[in-house]
């Protein structure tokens, strides 16, 4: 979801200090060589940082807005930070749960396509990542039989081998959140 922000800030003539979680450090680097390789070095910079320093770099006079995506928790103290000593604005995108729908009418093939991209992209960490999925009756075992197949295809392992297409869970207890779901 960083895109989101990303991209509207560079196009309104902003450089991005991009800092993602320590779930996901690499993400900021891949930007930054992203926009290098388009030619636009220094738009988009890392800063990975602990969040006492984000903190305190969104209370400095260098940061003029700030978009954060991740807990309602941890939206709440960013927020807290925003409001405490600076008029810079904020969006906050705070505690993803999003479903998926297929209609009668879909095209099957795409749709569980879709759907266990959406729930198995980045492991299932991902803040936009489907949760859940209802389906209309009528394609309904059509589609938990391609949905089946289609996961049964994935390749778990190191997520820096090309062969890799499902890599581990960020945190050990994530897999525990993760069985309550099912």
């Amino acid at each position: 979801t960083a895109v989101n922000s990303v991209i509207p800030a560079i196009l309104a003539g902003n450089t991005v200090l991009l800092s993602h979680g320590p779930r996901a450090p690499l993400c900021s680097y891949q930007f930054e060589k992203a926009f290098e390789a388009a030619g636009y070095p220094g738009l988009v910079l890392p800063f990975n940082s602990d969040f006492d320093t984000v903190q305190q770099s969104i209370r400095s006079d260098i940061i003029d807005f700030v978009s954060f995506t991740g807990s309602v928790q941890t939206g709440r103290q960013v927020y807290e930070t925003v409001g405490a000593n600076t008029f810079v604005d904020a969006t906050l995108e705070l505690g993803g749960n999003d479903a998926g729908y297929v209609a009668a009418d879909c095209d099957l093939e795409a749709a569980v396509g879709t759907m266990v991209d959406g729930s198995f992209y980045n492991a299932g960490q991902s803040c936009c990542g489907i949760e859940r999925v209802f389906v209309h009756e009528s394609v309904y075992e059509d589609f938990v039989a391609g949905a089946q197949k289609l996961i049964g295809e994935y390749q778990l392992g190191d997520p820096m081998e090309a062969e890799t297409t499902l890599g581990p869970m960020a945190r050990p207890d994530a897999v525990a959140g993760l069985a309550s779901m099912v």
